[in-house]
């Protein structure tokens, strides 16, 4: 399983808003190769919107007449209850205040709709091992911050979201070798996976600094 397969089937004949849609230089080699998770939102929903920074690229996909983007920052959207359900994938590590950008995706939702996060997992086998192995950090660049299950579940359920459904999946790998690791790895200890990925209902409120110690 991977993160297509627990994403597509929420999506299907919904409205959707994806943040952070664009994927830098990727966009063209995953549209190639049938990769790329906006494609993918945009073929199964029944309507999806892009939100994202990059305005130059913003340009370049709508001007293909099949994507919606909009620039916009996720940490400050102006959508009021329009939305099914709203996807943030690889994204909440970027960003450089992750309660806003949920504060704003809990206003974009429809009553009971669904978000769906999906992030690196920081207990993740190759991270550590790496560690071990160079003595250095596993941080991209640009990255802000890493999430656990627990940590990412608990910063969602304060920000007025009920945790429905929560896997720690295995990437995609580029050889054989690394996709056997990663399988044996997921096969014996799945909580050391590549990703996270958090499915979530909207509640009626939120309850961020309330029943604190």
């Amino acid at each position: 399983m991977y993160r297509e397969d627990v994403i597509l089937p929420l999506v299907q004949g919904k409205r959707v808003l994806d943040c952070g849609g664009v994927d830098h230089c990727f966009v063209e080699h995953k549209r190639d190769e049938g990769s790329w998770l906006h494609d993918l939102i945009c073929d199964h929903s029944e309507e999806c919107v892009g939100v994202d920074i990059l305005e130059d690229r913003v340009k370049q996909l709508n001007a293909l007449d099949r994507y919606k983007f909009l620039v916009a920052n996720v940490e400050q959207l102006g959508f009021q209850e329009e939305f099914d359900v709203v996807v943030a994938g690889e994204l909440i590590e970027h960003i450089y205040n992750a309660g806003l950008f949920l504060d704003s995706a809990w206003r974009a939702l429809k009553e009971k709709g669904i978000l769906v996060i999906t992030t690196p997992n920081y207990q993740a086998f190759s991270k550590m091992l790496y560690t071990v192995l160079q003595g250095k950090e596993v941080c991209h660049e640009e990255h802000t911050c890493y999430y656990s299950r627990q940590t990412l579940s608990y910063l969602v359920k304060r920000h007025g979201f009920e945790v429905v459904d929560f896997h720690v999946l295995k990437r995609p790998a580029r050889t054989r070798v690394k996709h056997w690791i990663r399988s044996a790895v997921h096969a014996i200890r799945p909580q050391l996976g590549e990703q996270l990925v958090l499915v979530a209902r909207k509640q009626g409120e939120q309850q961020k600094y309330s029943d604190k110690w």
